[in-house]
């Protein structure tokens, strides 16, 4: 197998495929994916180049927009490269033992690892801005709601953000969306309290849920 390009060949790939798509579409799909594969492969690399990170989640935006060929599978490549790069830097940022009271707070009091907590902030705001969007029915989106979810658990180890834990209260608990995705932010709600008690807002969506489920899965969730 050939060796992996370097990650600014790879990004420099994967937006020309974007742009001129091959006529055979096998080829663009099977190209496509392999080179956001390949990137994936270098997240460590990645994750301690402050400019390689802001191409990478340029480039995460563009294919988030892209609406061409292989464009789901594209983006669930994609995410699973953000989700390689928030288990690195949360890995990084683990060092003090304890718990930041928000990113924004963290970034501040910790100027040795500004940039990392930087570049963790920043993916932590497309998993929002990946749940957060409009409703929908699809079960890409759900996939992709999902795995946003999976990270903001990550990223929660070293974070205890509160906008995360209102968006995690506001999803569980709006009947609308899929009962996977809200099986996801149910999950979250014990990592972000720990051993902590959880407060009253907490404590009332989880006894309605409880005492109402709307699916066998979200129940087991809660339980």
């Amino acid at each position: 197998m050939p060796d992996n390009p370097p990650p600014e060949e790879a990004i420099a790939s994967i937006r020309r495929l974007i742009s001129h798509p091959p006529e055979q579409s096998a080829a663009y799909g099977n190209g496509l994916h392999f080179t956001i594969h390949q990137l994936g492969e270098q997240s460590r690399q990645i994750a301690g180049d402050p400019e390689l990170m802001s191409a990478v989640l340029e480039l995460s935006e563009e294919i988030s927009a892209h609406r061409g060929k292989g464009c789901r599978i594209a983006a669930i490549e994609m995410a699973r490269v953000s989700r390689y790069l928030s288990i690195l830097l949360t890995d990084e940022l683990r060092h003090s033992g304890e718990r930041a009271v928000s990113l924004a707070a963290a970034r501040d009091a910790d100027p040795s690892s500004k940039g990392t907590w930087e570049a963790l902030e920043r993916l932590a705001a497309r998993a929002l801005g990946c749940i957060g969007g409009p409703a929908s029915r699809s079960r890409h989106t759900d996939r992709l709601r999902m795995d946003a979810w999976t990270q903001l658990r990550m990223i929660c180890e070293v974070v205890r953000e509160p906008a995360h834990l209102e968006l995690a209260l506001e999803t569980a608990g709006d009947a609308k969306i899929s009962s996977d995705v809200r099986s996801c932010a149910v999950d979250f709600i014990p990592e972000y309290w720990g051993v902590d008690e959880p407060d009253e807002a907490t404590v009332k969506l989880l006894s309605a849920l409880l005492t109402a489920p709307s699916t066998r899965e979200l129940l087991v969730s809660v339980l």
